[in-house]
């Protein structure tokens, strides 16, 4: 998506394994490409306090699989102290125009179930003993993005092979 963004172009090439930073002179402004690899997830807490905004790309036509796994990185996200200092999460739904694909609508729900498993889960393994820890949503209180949030979250579908941004871009407000 960061080359899509920045060049217009769409490169044939396999995923990332480590975070790449792209200066993009069409908006101004620099986009740090951070791999969702498991491995490499607690590096991304690094970046957190340097961005102003968040696009989390999920392939909407495998939700189902992926879910649990986005869900996790959403958690550690919304429980970073330093999360305050982005003011938009973008939840880019990739793959939108893939038949089969869930729109947007329906990958907030997953993902919402998925963070109030996650955070039944962690809750029960809390000992009460570290008061640093940040729980994530209210108590007795199904999750949802709408409330429990510590940051506003938008979902767009969206298509970076196609090129179609123009919903992750209007949200970027570039």
């Amino acid at each position: 998506m960061t080359r899509q963004l920045s060049f217009d172009v769409f490169p044939q090439t396999v995923t990332s394994c480590q975070p790449s930073e792209i200066e993009c002179e069409k908006y101004k402004t620099t986009f740090v490409d951070f791999p969702g690899h498991p491995k490499l997830r607690s590096g991304l807490v690094d970046f957190i306090p340097r961005a102003l905004k968040v696009v989390f790309v999920i392939d909407a036509s495998s939700v189902q699989s992926q879910s649990r796994d986005a869900a996790e990185i959403l958690y550690d996200l919304f429980t970073n102290m330093e999360i305050d200092s982005c003011s938009k999460l973008i939840v880019a739904c990739n793959k939108s125009d893939v038949p089969g694909a869930r729109p947007n609508a329906r990958v907030k729900l997953a993902l919402q179930q998925e963070l109030e498993k996650i955070k039944k889960t962690r809750i029960s393994l809390d000992d009460g003993d570290d008061a640093n820890i940040i729980r994530l949503g209210r108590e007795d209180k199904q999750f949802s993005f709408d409330h429990d949030s510590p940051i506003e979250v938008n979902f767009v579908d969206c298509s970076v092979k196609s090129g179609d941004l123009n919903s992750v871009v209007d949200l970027l407000e570039l």
